[in-house]
């Protein structure tokens, strides 16, 4: 257990086909005997379509915060998509040791299983300036968005790839208490699309977010394509800040500053 939530275990459970609810119980044993247990541990409960790689974020769709009681999740299945609860434990204050047990039970059977971590993963940084600051696609300017070019290797054993893109603007000044989520100024999103047709677009975010950061996961098919351009943008054209794009992959790629 770490103060750290990304380096902290993650765990997927997939609901059955009848499930209606599952609850969530986090035991804990700590060494300082004094402390209550609620007051040093919790978990945090996403949902996410993927189920396999650890979540790279706690802040998009979030379900909520559990603690010594037990958490109950209402399953809600995703249209078009797999519903996997992830959950993500975490220490309060840096100086918590000890062990822990996940205990999950629910009304029908269901599978849980251990995430595991991407093997790669590859940061650029960039800004949304006066000139590259174009807005969504709604907006006429929005290929005047900053690009990157994100290249995939070629003849791969199996050429459909998947991997996440996550977005993130500059943290805000009052964005202080560990693992809240707290409204931002600017909504956010990003589009991939295929390098040689720059309206094609692969994939995008399902809605921009005014949080600090934001994901989606997706397959390519490598075989037809391996070069890919991520436009990051916010809402809004002439909004100005600093963001950070991550990708994440069981692959080596490449990303490079297109303009």
């Amino acid at each position: 257990m770490s103060f750290e939530w990304k380096v902290n275990n993650q765990f997927g459970i997939k609901p059955g086909p009848d499930t209606t609810k599952i609850n969530v119980l986090m035991h804990y044993v700590y060494e300082d005997k004094s402390a209550k247990q609620m007051e040093k541990t919790g978990f945090i409960v996403v949902t996410s379509d993927e189920g396999l790689h650890k979540e790279p974020t706690y802040q998009q769709d979030l379900e909520g915060y559990g603690t010594i009681a037990p958490y109950q999740i209402e399953v809600k299945r995703r249209e078009g998509k797999e519903t996997y609860y992830i959950l993500m434990p975490y220490a309060r204050s840096p100086e918590v040791k000890g062990y822990y047990d996940m205990i999950v039970y629910a009304d029908t059977d269901i599978e849980i299983k251990e995430l595991i971590e991407w093997k790669y993963s590859l940061s650029v940084q960039g800004d949304w300036t006066a000139e590259l600051s174009g807005g969504d696609k709604s907006c006429e300017t929005w290929l005047n968005n900053p690009q990157y070019l994100l290249t995939l290797p070629r003849d791969l054993p199996d050429p459909k790839v998947t991997f996440t893109i996550l977005l993130a603007q500059a943290k805000a000044a009052l964005d202080l208490i560990p693992y809240q989520v707290m409204p931002y100024q600017f909504y956010i999103g990003y589009y991939v699309l295929e390098a040689g047709h720059v309206e094609s677009i692969v994939a995008q975010c399902d809605t921009w977010k005014n949080a600090q950061e934001t994901y989606i996961h997706f397959t390519v098919d490598t075989s037809k394509d391996n070069q890919f351009v991520i436009i990051p943008a916010t809402h809004n054209p002439g909004q100005l800040t600093s963001f950070t794009v991550t990708v994440f992959s069981d692959i080596p790629v490449e990303l490079l500053k297109r303009n």
